[in-house]
């Protein structure tokens, strides 16, 4: 019994360093390692290399996670990148996306964790147009279930009404998530089979519905409670013995993520029973853990994912805000006690010092490169947002302009590399002109090296041109060589009858 009990303790211990015991109050610190870990050596995250790819589904993830953090230095820089990504996509495009909805519903949200308006944001109303007003674009579930559960999560981050004659509308989506329900309780991610992350997902959808009354809203109360329930078993009887879950056949940390994010939406503790095996939810999390802070995809993985940080680091801090009295992380409408809560924050109080221009960034504003290429957007934009938030800003009107035409001259960069794009697609369909390819591919290696390589389809013109020039050098050598063949009959041919009339003028005719 004795060596049983000293092999229990030193279980006891070893699970303890592996899935260490988290107080309450680690929520928000280990959620701000994965943001510090994002952030690096830069100054501050949303400003950083983050900006360069905000439109992006991971950039934006991470972006609406600084914001839900209260970290919002920087805010204005991405804003800015958003808003022209945005822009240029409905230049390029007319839409966000021909099928993904949740283009709109992920923008939408991180602009509002950010601190801005996505019924006008560059010009857009992302809510009626991602949601309510789809107008020629594809079903809100065109891309699949998660088109419903983030049209449901972005209507209700402030309770959005529903415009008259809209297209879709709470009772529509509802209706739509509810009919993917599986007999087993949870929900689909492809082909119909049950999946713990997308079920986790469409907890967090139905989650507002099960704690107070939409008036609109005809669906019974107790049909999505039951269906919840369903769905809540579903996860319980899918839960593995260590606490975490498999999804498409593989143990990760994002699904884990997503349980634990379900159940803080529910307000069910993350060590309620029918959530705790060998381990509870928390443990389970924090076993994929690494020492850098980050979180890895699986276990078996050797270096962190920045999803799998970003998904873990969402829970914590719905964890933390549920632990504090705020509203949950998609709930964006003001906690009873505003003071309390980071994501109340004017982002303009971390961005705008009110300190005089340094002359470091004065100098980087007078030697931009020229020419500008699209790279330099992000530090244009970065550039443009300390000159506006110094002090003496008035002094410098000239470098201000210099900035705004800047960018100018890059957003006709990216016109014409959409441009390009969707003319070389068009004479790839024949490539009969040569001349227009010529053409084409001229405007393309007018531009930059860098923003060449934007160009999607240019290596697809240069083969297809290489192919016209090498059939037009071929048909110039057919025709030298028959011509030159019929020279020599015609040499050949006037020989012999010059010798067949010399021979009969000599009296010795040869037939």
């Amino acid at each position: 019994m004795k060596r049983i009990a000293a092999t229990l303790i030193a279980l006891n211990l070893i699970l303890l360093t592996v899935f260490p015991t988290f107080a309450l109050s680690d929520y928000g610190e280990a959620a701000d390692a994965v943001l510090s870990l994002r952030r690096g050596e830069e100054e501050a995250l949303l400003s950083g290399s983050l900006a360069e790819s905000a439109g992006s589904s991971v950039a934006d993830w991470f972006a609406f996670t600084a914001g839900i953090a209260g970290e919002w230095k920087g805010a204005d820089v991405y804003l800015t990148m958003l808003s022209r990504y945005v822009t240029a996509k409905y230049r390029a495009d007319g839409a966000l996306d021909p099928v993904k909805s949740t283009e709109w519903h992920r923008i939408a949200l991180t602009v509002l964790a950010l601190g801005g308006d996505p019924t006008d944001f560059a010009g857009h109303d992302l809510i009626k147009e991602g949601v309510f007003f789809r107008k020629d674009a594809a079903d809100v579930d065109a891309q699949g279930i998660s088109g419903v559960i983030f049209a449901l999560i972005t209507v209700d981050s402030l309770r959005y009404p529903v415009p008259e004659g809209a297209r879709d509308d709470r009772n529509s989506l509802l209706s739509t998530l509810l009919s993917y329900q599986n007999p087993d309780g949870g929900f689909p991610q492809i082909m119909r089979l049950s999946d713990p992350d997308t079920t986790a997902m469409a907890l967090v959808a139905l989650s507002p519905y099960l704690k107070e009354a939409f008036p609109e809203v005809t669906a019974e109360t107790e049909a999505l409670r039951s269906a919840a329930d369903a769905a809540l078993h579903y996860l319980s009887e899918t839960q593995l013995a260590d606490g975490t879950y498999r999804s498409m056949g593989k143990v990760n940390c994002e699904s884990t993520a997503q349980v634990l994010l379900a159940l803080t939406a529910l307000d069910i503790a993350p060590d309620d029973p029918r959530f705790v095996k060998e381990n509870d939810l928390l443990a389970a999390l924090y076993s994929f853990r690494a020492e850098n802070g980050g979180f890895y995809h699986t276990k078996e993985d050797e270096r962190p994912s920045p999803m799998a940080g970003q998904q873990a680091a969402l829970a914590l801090l719905a964890l933390d805000r549920r632990e504090k009295g705020l509203p949950f992380v998609y709930d964006f409408r003001p906690a009873e006690d505003p003071g309390t809560d980071p994501a109340d924050t004017d982002p303009a109080e971390q961005t705008a010092e009110g300190e005089k221009l340094s002359p470091q960034t004065l100098q980087k504003i007078r030697s931009l490169p020229d020419p500008l290429s699209t790279d330099d957007e992000t530090s244009l934009v970065r550039l443009l947002s300390e000159l506006r938030a110094a002090s003496d800003r008035e002094r410098y009107s000239a470098e201000e302009s210099l900035l705004t035409e800047g960018l100018k001259k890059i957003e006709r960069i990216k016109d014409e590399i959409a441009a390009l794009d969707r003319e070389i697609g068009e004479w790839l369909k024949t490539g009969e002109d040569a001349e227009a390819g010529r053409a084409l591919l001229a405007r393309a290696e007018a531009l930059s090296e860098g923003d060449r390589v934007k160009v999607n389809r240019l290596t697809e013109l240069r083969t297809a041109l290489a192919g016209v020039n090498s059939g037009a050098r071929s048909g110039k050598v057919t025709l030298i060589v028959s011509a030159a063949a019929a020279l020599l009959l015609i040499v050949s041919v006037t020989a012999i009858l010059l010798r067949r009339a010399k021979k009969k003028k000599n009296g010795n005719p040869d037939w």
